[in-house]
């Protein structure tokens, strides 16, 4: 799929994981924007919640991650998995579901902190009603080379 169909919740993950893993750690305006991004979004602790998952994850990854340049108007794998993360985690009783997303990219210890954060950035995104969308009719399906999982985004109320 291309970046420009995405929803905006999606851009804006997308967007700003992009931006994350392309600029240099010690940019000051790196930090600045994307703090700007998310309090314009009406979710401002997410920015937050985001850097501490990716802090984590390119800590501690077991393989390389495909996160294009923020020019890029295809969307990877990689960056659909991220999505698919925040999405299982906006439903109600599916931290298997992440668990399982985030096993090929990092180890046991680090999952369970690195999805810490990523349920607060799950969290603070759904109180600005910022929420992700299914696909293919209600279940969202991720594929790689070495990877497949399903699972349902139907929202528990």
């Amino acid at each position: 799929m291309l970046f420009n169909r995405l929803p905006f919740c999606e851009q804006l993950l997308i967007w700003a994981v992009r931006k994350w893993a392309e600029t240099p750690e010690d940019d000051s305006n790196l930090h600045k924007t994307l703090q700007t991004a998310f309090r314009l979004a009406k979710a401002p602790e997410a920015y937050v919640a985001l850097d501490g998952f990716l802090t984590v994850l390119f800590a501690t990854t077991m393989q390389t991650i495909d996160f294009r340049s923020h020019k890029s108007q295809e969307v990877s794998a990689d960056e659909y998995r991220f999505l698919a993360v925040v999405a299982a985690l906006q439903v109600s009783d599916n931290r298997k579901a992440a668990e399982t997303l985030v096993a090929a990219w990092m180890p046991p210890a680090a999952q369970r902190i690195g999805l810490e954060q990523c349920e607060l950035l799950s969290r603070d995104l759904a109180l600005a009603n910022h929420r992700l969308s299914p696909r293919e009719g209600g279940v969202l399906a991720m594929s790689t080379s070495n990877f497949k999982h399903q699972f349902s985004t139907r929202r528990q109320t």
